[in-house]
Formats: C-alpha cells, sequence, structure tokens
C-alpha cells in the first residue's frame, strides 16, 4: 500500500512539473515585444518627460510621465508588433504642456522617433515610425 501511494505521488509530481513547463512556453509564446527608449543628455533634470507613443494610424497607444533622473530617463513597455510613432517634449517647468513662444515655435526641448525633424513644422508622419517586430531599444533626441 505505501509503494503505491508513492507511485500516485510521484506521477503527480511529475504531471506538476509538466504543468509548470507548459505554462511557461505557452504563456511567452506570442509575448508583446519591449520597446525601450532611452532619454540622455537632457539639458537639466527638471520637470518631466511627456512621451505619447501612436499605432501607423496615429491613434495613441500609450501616454507616459516620466521621471527624470541625473539628466537622464529611461521607459520600457510592451506593445503588440506593428509600427509606432513617438513624439515627446520636456516638461522643464511642470505646466504639463509643450511652450511655445508668441509666433508658436516650442521654447522647451522635444523629438520625434528616429530623429525625424520637419522644416518649420513637425515631421512627415512616416518618416517617425519604428517598426516594432521584435525587442527594440531607441536612443530619443529632445531638441
Amino acid at each position: 500500500m505505501k509503494k503505491i501511494h508513492l507511485d500516485i505521488k510521484k506521477r503527480l509530481m511529475k504531471n506538476l512539473v509538466f504543468c509548470i513547463l507548459l505554462f511557461i512556453s505557452v504563456s511567452s509564446f506570442g509575448q508583446n515585444p519591449k520597446l525601450t527608449v532611452y532619454f540622455n543628455n537632457l539639458k537639466n533634470s527638471d520637470g518631466k518627460i511627456f512621451l505619447l507613443i501612436q499605432d501607423e494610424d496615429e491613434k495613441d497607444a500609450s501616454k507616459l510621465v516620466l521621471y527624470i533622473n541625473k539628466n537622464s530617463s529611461k521607459v520600457t513597455v510592451y506593445l503588440p508588433k506593428g509600427k509606432y510613432g513617438l513624439i515627446a517634449f520636456h516638461d522643464q517647468n511642470g505646466n504639463e504642456k509643450l511652450d511655445t513662444n508668441f509666433i508658436g515655435i516650442p521654447t522647451e526641448y522635444y523629438g520625434f522617433s528616429n530623429n525625424a525633424r520637419g522644416f518649420l513644422s513637425k515631421p512627415n508622419y512616416q518618416e517617425t515610425l519604428i517598426d516594432l517586430n521584435k525587442d527594440l531599444s531607441i536612443t530619443f533626441e529632445l531638441k
């Protein structure tokens, strides 16, 4: 009787281990890729960074507010595979908006993914798109 009881315990343990391994492999299958965004060499550590991530149809995928530490910041997000455009600005005075001068030129640092720049306007959205089909790290330049 004792031997039968031990055999049942062994079988249960093997089944438990199998279920755990199956769960781990299934849960990691199809996992969204990781996007890590670095903001380095900021002019100062005042305020926060506001980051907007949009899908290729320019629909908001994520809006984030990032703290700054020693003139840099970093964020990691998991998004479905696809193309995304990122827009960020350094809100130095904490009013939660991109300040501009009297003719509409930004007075706070801002930028777009791929470090795209427009001439007297924002860049063409297609220039800002990044292809997120696997884990990706990008460095953002705010000017």
